[in-house]
């Protein structure tokens, strides 16, 4: 499909994401979501109000590290939430390791 690459690494992901000066964006299942949980600064939230049964379940999110920027409630015949998260204080794990430019005269 065009314009869709394929890497096999989280790393690898980052790297390719950069490097074509793109937003990587992270499509789970649960193991991938809690690998990275650290190094999103967006969130796009779906909350269903209902039970189910399972027994795999989204990573707790560092609350006090995100601020709600929208929220909508859809009454659909399951109800549900999209909120929009964004971190609210800057991850030191997504900050661009570039040189260092001089200073200038």
């Amino acid at each position: 499909m065009p314009g869709v690459h394929v890497t096999h690494s989280i790393e690898e992901s980052l790297r390719l994401a950069t490097e074509l000066d793109q937003d990587a964006v992270i499509g789970g299942g649960a193991e991938l979501y809690n690998q990275t949980i650290c190094l999103v600064n967006l969130i796009y939230l779906t909350t269903v109000q209902a039970d189910f049964d399972g027994d795999v379940f989204f990573p707790e999110l560092p609350l006090d590290q995100l601020a709600l920027v929208s929220e909508e409630r859809v009454a659909a015949s399951i109800p549900y939430t999209f909120s929009v998260l964004r971190r609210s204080k800057p991850n030191p794990l997504m900050q661009p390791t570039g040189e260092t430019q001089p200073a200038a005269d």
